[in-house]
């Protein structure tokens, strides 16, 4: 890894940027930073191996700027999660602002969150999201209407449920100290990294403040981006994100437990209907999976010392019989694995009681 380009002031925030072949992208992103109003910031780009243009246009947009901006150079690919950890290591500010390359901020939203942040230097502050799909603009999922400040437990299970707070590393300011003084990086080499991080620095944060204001354009759905991963891979991850996710709410937070385990169990039937309607897996990933999820709820049924869990979800299995294409999956697996019915399995694990 190498730096080029040479501090020209010490900022108050960092504005980490992970680039790796967004070269369609990256101008608009460039232009949001360039026109922000707040101006006392550092962008750090973080050229994760690109091997397009991608940083060529951001460096030829910059070069006639006031904007006092760094490269930093990884010497192979490593991945988002690398990135925005490179990031936090050579960030010369005191607090940090993550954006995606293929998105971009509101022009305010670097001076909403310093009016904010820099009279509560313990808290992380957030803003709300507009997304963009082919040119639509739309709220992402929920936001506020007005200044709210959320207790760890509340803004831990609130980004869970998209109840007014995201999950994403974007949108957000983060005290730097919040991630050196708590050892907390994104975790490498795993898809869906933002969660399991953003739960442990608002547990480590003193609380979680809510801005009514629009700070962030998510582009969606756009073709090569994290969320459009559909193989064996990016589903492994996020049942390992969600286990993750799950036993940290129950050793180190005052989340409440029911809510930990109905989250849980949300989570794991829908990424069992993912498994036969969204990924593309063949019949043995498709039984690996079935069985991680099997393992996972009889897992959470033992420690809860439970017999079902009828009441949250078993409603939830209509989608079987009521979608055609998920029921003709879902019987193809279940002919092609006979020694494991799955039918047989939900009926048994979610429906019926178990004897004591």
């Amino acid at each position: 890894m190498h730096v080029t380009q040479p501090q020209k002031r010490m900022p108050d925030i960092s504005v980490v940027m992970p680039v790796y072949n967004v070269a369609a992208y990256i101008p608009d992103a460039i232009r949001s930073i360039v026109s922000q109003s707040f101006k006392e910031f550092e962008l750090l780009l973080i050229d994760d191996c690109s091997q397009d243009n991608s940083m060529a246009i951001a460096t030829e947009m910059l070069k006639d700027t006031q904007v006092n901006w760094r490269v930093i150079h990884h010497t192979k690919n490593k991945g988002l999660s690398a990135a925005r950890n490179t990031g936090i290591l050579e960030a010369q500010g005191k607090f940090i602002v993550f954006v995606d390359s293929d998105d971009w901020m509101d022009e305010h939203a670097l001076g909403h969150f310093f009016a904010e942040i820099s009279c509560n230097e313990h808290s992380i502050v957030c803003g709300n999201t507009t997304s963009v799909t082919d040119g639509v603009y739309a709220r992402y999922w929920t936001g506020v209407d007005e200044r709210t400040v959320f207790n760890k437990a509340d803004a831990i299970a609130r980004m869970l449920d998209y109840k007014g707070l995201l999950d994403t590393a974007w949108a957000k300011i983060y005290p730097r100290s919040l991630f050196l003084d708590n050892k907390i990086f994104f975790p490498l080499n795993t898809y869906f990294e933002d969660t399991p991080t953003n739960i442990r620095l608002a547990n480590a944060a003193k609380n979680v403040i809510a801005l009514p204001y629009t700070v962030y354009y998510y582009r969606r759905n756009r073709a090569g981006s994290i969320l459009q991963l559909n193989d064996h891979k990016s589903a492994t991850d996020r049942l390992d994100a969600f286990a993750n996710i799950y036993a940290y709410l129950i050793d180190h937070t005052e989340v409440d437990r029911r809510f930990a385990d109905e989250y849980y169990l949300e989570v794991l039937v829908n990424e069992y209907r993912n498994i036969f309607g969204r990924y593309k897996l063949s019949w043995k990933e498709q039984f690996l999976l079935v069985g991680k999820i099997h393992h996972a709820i009889g897992a959470m049924r033992r420690d809860t010392g439970r017999k079902n869990f009828k009441k949250e979800i078993g409603v939830k299995f209509n989608w079987i019989l009521s979608n055609r294409s998920n029921r003709h999956q879902a019987l193809f697996f279940l002919l092609h694995n006979k020694r494991y019915s799955v039918l047989h399995r939900l009926i048994d694990l979610y429906l019926k009681p178990q004897s004591t």
